[in-house]
């Protein structure tokens, strides 16, 4: 994927990182893959409602409402898929009832803590006024599903990384610099791994 991206021209990049993240995430998780398409195209309306909203006068309480549905709307899937059945557990112990309803186990999408919390500080940027709001899609549906940061984050903010998606910077310095990095954080995840099974086994 690297190498495509590097050899591309600048225009087509944001493009090629998309599609390349949608393909990555559809790879890793073709069955869940609609939670996230919809929670990035629902933050990206809410995001432009908040922008045209925030022109009116006299909007301050229609601002924060349309806000808040944007939180919970990010909200409302990571609860479901990742705290409801524990919720509803806890709520049967507490009132002593066996047979409480839970939902099935159709797992958790793929990255969705980071996804929903990305989301919800661009959203929070927006309604500051910390940040201009996106009109592109392809900007920020690439902000959204980078697949290099789905799974392991972190949870950038759009305005640290904005800039790269019609702009990127991809040098031979920035390349070589990059590649260290990965080779050095990855060496260090190798000896933690390592030293922390000596001390499991031990």
């Amino acid at each position: 994927f690297f190498a495509f991206y590097y050899l591309s021209q600048n225009k087509y990049r944001k493009y090629i990182l998309l599609v390349g993240s949608i393909f990555f995430y559809y790879v890793s998780d073709p069955n869940r893959i609609w939670v996230i398409a919809a929670m990035t195209v629902l933050t990206y309306f809410i995001a432009l409602l908040l922008c045209r909203i925030k022109s009116k006068e006299n909007s301050k309480w229609l601002e924060k409402l349309i806000f808040w549905v944007g939180v919970l709307g990010n909200l409302i899937p990571l609860f479901y898929y990742r705290y409801l059945n524990f919720t509803l557990a806890n709520v049967g112990a507490l009132f002593h009832i066996s047979d409480v309803w839970q939902k099935n186990d159709y797992g958790i999408p793929l990255g969705i803590s980071f996804i929903t919390f990305s989301a919800i500080s661009y959203l929070a940027d927006v309604y500051n006024g910390k940040i201009k709001v996106e009109h592109d899609f392809i900007s920020f549906a690439s902000y959204i599903w980078m697949f290099p940061k789905i799974i392991m984050g972190p949870i950038e903010r759009y305005d640290n990384i904005a800039k790269a998606f019609d702009n990127p910077d991809i040098s031979i310095e920035n390349t070589s610099y990059g590649i260290k990095r990965f080779i050095v954080g990855f060496c260090k995840k190798i000896i933690i791994a390592d030293n922390l099974s000596i001390i499991v086994n031990h």
